[in-house]
C-alpha cells in the first residue's frame, strides 16, 4: 500500500486495536487474563527460537509479533477495566451507603443541583471501612455549600448508590454506555444533610491549579461585558467550558457543521501552536534556535492544556502535536505518519477505552486526511494573494476533514451539513482571530484601555460568527436530517473512500475493484432496508418524563400523538433516533385530545378520572392511564373495553403498585412504561 505499508507501526497498532475490541465485546469469552499472559510468553519464546534457527522465516516472527500485540491489547483492556472498578458486589443493593468521595472534575452547576464526577476511595461495608476505586456520577442538592465545592475536595457521603440505567426507549442514546466508557458505572443523589466536607485540595496538584486558573479566566471574561451567548462561545472555544451553553445555540452550531469549534480540540491546539510559533519566530536561524523553539512551543501547548482542565480532547491533541513536533525536530524522513501512529498507540496504552470515544475517532480521521490529501491539494494550487491563499487553504482542509469524517458523522448524528464549506470559510476562518483576541483580553486585564478595546473586538467577532451560523441555518436545505446508516454500511463507505483515493492518487488500478464492490454492497443493503420499510407497521409507547407520546409507523410515515410538548433536546434524546432508524419522511400529529387511531388500531388516553365523552367509541385496542390519578380499574372496565392497558411514567410508586395489583386480580394485560417503552410490530 502506498502510505501505511512503509510504516510497520501501523500493523502493530491494528493488532493492538483488535485486542482492545476483542476484550471489550467478549471480555470473558475470548481469552481469560490468566491464560493470555502465559500465552504471550510462550509465543514470544517460540518465535525467537524459530527466527534464531531459521533466518529465512522472519515473516513468521512478524506474524507472531502481531499475535502478541493482539493478546497485549486483550490483557491491557481487561486490566484497565478491572483496576478502575474495585467495589463490593453489593454496592447498589443496600438502602444506604457510607463512602468517602474525592471530587475528580470541576463541579458543574445545573438548574436544581450540582453535578459532580468523583472517585470513591473508601466505603463502609458490613460495618468495616475498606478501600475502593470506582468513579460515580453524583448530584448534590443545590445550596451555598455545594456551589462552593471545587476539584480535589474530599466528601463524606451517606446515600443510596444506583446503577446507571439502560436506555428505556428503542434506539435511544445509550447514556449508560457513554458513562461506562469513562469508567462510571454508578450514580447517586445527595441532599444537603447527606454529605459533609472533610478536606480541601486533596486531588492532583496540577489539575487543582488548572481548575483555579480556569475559574480566574472565566471571571475575566464575565467582566468583559460580553452578553450570555458571546460569553458561552468564547468560554467553550478557548477554555473548553461549555456547561452554560444555550441548547438552541449549540444545536444551531451542530446543524451548520460548526460544533467542532465549540469544544477545545486539535484545531484549537493547532491555532495556539501557530500563535506561539509566530511569537517565537525571532529564534529562527539562531544556534539551537529550532530546538529551543520546539521546547518552548510544546511547553506552551501543555500549559494551555492544563488551563483548559486537561480534558480528553485537549490531552489527545496536545499528545498528537508533541509526537509530531518531536518527530520533525529529529528531522527523520516520513516521520509525520509515524508520529501520528505513535501518538495514537501511546494514548491507547494510557486508556484503551479511548478507541470508542467519538472525538478520538474524529480527530485521527480528520488529521490523517489532512496530512494525506489536503497537503497534496495545496501543492497543486499556487496563489500569490495571501488572503486568497488563506481562504483556499481553509477550503482544502475543510473539504478533506469533512470527507474523512462524514460517514462517521452520519452514522452517529444522522445529519449532514450541506453548506459546510461556507460554514468553514465564515466561522472557522474567524476562529484564529477570536482565539487570539480572547488571549489578548486575558493578557490585558490589568490595562483598562486595552482590555476594553479587545473586549469590544471580541464581542463583535463572536456576534458576527453567531449571525453567520443563524444565517446559514436559515438557508433552504441547510442540512440533511434523518440519515440512518448501519455500522456495516459505514464501514463499506470508508472502504470505498480509501480505495478510490488510492486509485486516483497512486494509479493502483486493482484498488478500483474493492471500491466498486463496497459501493454495490452499500446500495444493496440500502435497497434491502427500503424494501423492508415498505411493509413496516409498528406502534411505540415511549418512556418519557412527562407527556404521553405514541408513534404509529406505517412505511416511512409516522403518525404521532402527545399529551404535551417536549423540548427539542429531549426529543433528540428519547425518540427521534427511533424515527430516524425507521427512515421517517413525514410526521403527522394527531389533533384529538384523548383519542388516537391509525392503521386500524385505536388508543384512548385517560389523564383524568372522568371518562371523556367526545371519543368516537369506548372499545379500543390500547388504553393509556396517565397524570398520576387514583384510578379504579373495576369502574374503568365497566365503561371501556380494551385489549391492553398502558401505565405511563407519571405515577407515584404507591399508585402504580395499586393499579398493577388490580390488573393482576382482574387478569388484565398491562405494560408499565416506567420500566421500558413498549414497541409492537403489527401485522
Amino acid at each position: 500500500m502506498p502510505v501505511w505499508s512503509k510504516h510497520p507501526l501501523f500493523r502493530l497498532l491494528c493488532a493492538f486495536i483488535t485486542g482492545i475490541l476483542a476484550a471489550y465485546y467478549a471480555i470473558d469469552i475470548i481469552l481469560p487474563f490468566y491464560i493470555a499472559l502465559p500465552a504471550i510468553v510462550i509465543i514470544i519464546i517460540t518465535g525467537y527460537y524459530i527466527v534464531s534457527k531459521h533466518k529465512q522465516h522472519t515473516y513468521r516472527f512478524s506474524a507472531i509479533l502481531l499475535i502478541c500485540f493482539v493478546l497485549l491489547g486483550i490483557i491491557h483492556t481487561q486490566t484497565f477495566r478491572y483496576l478502575r472498578q474495585q467495589v463490593p458486589d453489593d454496592i447498589h443493593t443496600s438502602s444506604s451507603q457510607n463512602f468517602i468521595l474525592l471530587v475528580n472534575e470541576i463541579p458543574i452547576e445545573k438548574e436544581k443541583s450540582i453535578k459532580i464526577i468523583g472517585k470513591i476511595t473508601q466505603m463502609e461495608n458490613q460495618n468495616k471501612w475498606m478501600n475502593a476505586n470506582t468513579k460515580i456520577l453524583l448530584y448534590l442538592q443545590k445550596d451555598s455549600a455545594s456551589m462552593n465545592l471545587q476539584y480535589g475536595d474530599k466528601l463524606l457521603i451517606s446515600t443510596k448508590i444506583n446503577e446507571i440505567e439502560e436506555p428505556k426507549n428503542p434506539h435511544e442514546f445509550n447514556y449508560k454506555q457513554y458513562l461506562n466508557l469513562k469508567n462510571i458505572y454508578y450514580q447517586a443523589y445527595c441532599s444537603t444533610r447527606q454529605w459533609h466536607l472533610l478536606a480541601h485540595r486533596q486531588g492532583n496538584a496540577i489539575l487543582s491549579l488548572s481548575a483555579r486558573l480556569r475559574n480566574v479566566f472565566l471571571n475575566i471574561f464575565r467582566q468583559s461585558k460580553l452578553n450570555v451567548n458571546e460569553y458561552s462561545v468564547i468560554a467553550a472555544m478557548l477554555l473548553g467550558f461549555d456547561d452554560n451553553m444555550d441548547a438552541d445555540l449549540s444545536r444551531q452550531y451542530a446543524s451548520a457543521g460548526a460544533s467542532h469549534i465549540l469544544c477545545v480540540s486539535g484545531m484549537h491546539v493547532g491555532i495556539i501552536y501557530l500563535i506561539i510559533n509566530f511569537l517565537l519566530s525571532f529564534l529562527n536561524g539562531k544556534k539551537y534556535g529550532n530546538q529551543l523553539k520546539s521546547i518552548l512551543t510544546l511547553t506552551g501547548i501543555w500549559l494551555y492544556a492544563c488551563i483548559t482542565g486537561l480534558s480528553p480532547s485537549v490531552m489527545r491533541a496536545a499528545t498528537m502535536f508533541t509526537f509530531v513536533s518531536t518527530g520533525q525536530l529529529l528531522q527523520q524522513q516520513n516521520n509525520t505518519y509515524n508520529s501520528l501512529l505513535a501518538s495514537m498507540l501511546f494514548l491507547l496504552i494510557i486508556n484503551p477505552l479511548l478507541l470508542f470515544n467519538i472525538g478520538f475517532q474524529f480527530s485521527y480521521l480528520a488529521v490523517f486526511g489532512i496530512l494525506w490529501i489536503a497537503n497534496l491539494m495545496q501543492e497543486y494550487v499556487h496563489i500569490d494573494n495571501s488572503i486568497a491563499e488563506y481562504l483556499v487553504g481553509i477550503i482544502c482542509v475543510s473539504v478533506v476533514a469533512q470527507m474523512f469524517t462524514a460517514p462517521l458523522s452520519m452514522y452517529y448524528f444522522h445529519r449532514f451539513p450541506n453548506y459546510f464549506i461556507l460554514t468553514n470559510i465564515l466561522v472557522v476562518g474567524l476562529a484564529p482571530f477570536i482565539i487570539g483576541c480572547g488571549i489578548a483580553v486575558l493578557c490585558t486585564y490589568w490595562i483598562s484601555p486595552l482590555f476594553t478595546l479587545f473586549s469590544y473586538l471580541l464581542s463583535r467577532m463572536i456576534r458576527i460568527v453567531n449571525a453567520c451560523i443563524a444565517g446559514i441555518n436559515s438557508l433552504p436545505y441547510s442540512s440533511t436530517e434523518g440519515i440512518s446508516f448501519s455500522f456495516v454500511q459505514t464501514l463499506l463507505l470508508y472502504i470505498t473512500l480509501f480505495c478510490t483515493l488510492i486509485f486516483f492518487i497512486y494509479k493502483y488500478k486493482h484498488y478500483i475493484w474493492p471500491a466498486l464492490v463496497s459501493l454495490v454492497l452499500f446500495f444493496g443493503l440500502e435497497l434491502q432496508c427500503q424494501i423492508n420499510l415498505l411493509h413496516h407497521k409498528e406502534i411505540v409507547f415511549y418512556h418519557t418524563s412527562s407527556p404521553v407520546v405514541i408513534d404509529y409507523f406505517y412505511g416511512k410515515n409516522c403518525y404521532t400523538y402527545s399529551t404535551g410538548n417536549s423540548n427539542a433536546a429531549y426529543c433528540d434524546f428519547a425518540y427521534n433516533n427511533h424515527r430516524c432508524k425507521n427512515r421517517t419522511k413525514t410526521v403527522y400529529p394527531a389533533h384529538h385530545r384523548h383519542y388516537f387511531q391509525a392503521g386500524g388500531y385505536s388508543c384512548l388516553v385517560l389523564d383524568t378520572l372522568l371518562i371523556p365523552l367526545d371519543t368516537p367509541f369506548l372499545k379500543v385496542d390500547f388504553l393509556v392511564l396517565g397524570n398520576n390519578q387514583n384510578y379504579d380499574m373495576d369502574a374503568i372496565c365497566q365503561s371501556i373495553h380494551f385489549d391492553m392497558l398502558i401505565i405511563d411514567n407519571s405515577f407515584s410508586p404507591y399508585r402504580r403498585k395499586k393499579i398493577v395489583q388490580q390488573c393482576d386480580k382482574l387478569h388484565i394485560a398491562y405494560h408499565d412504561l416506567s420500566r421500558q417503552a413498549l414497541s409492537l410490530l403489527l401485522p
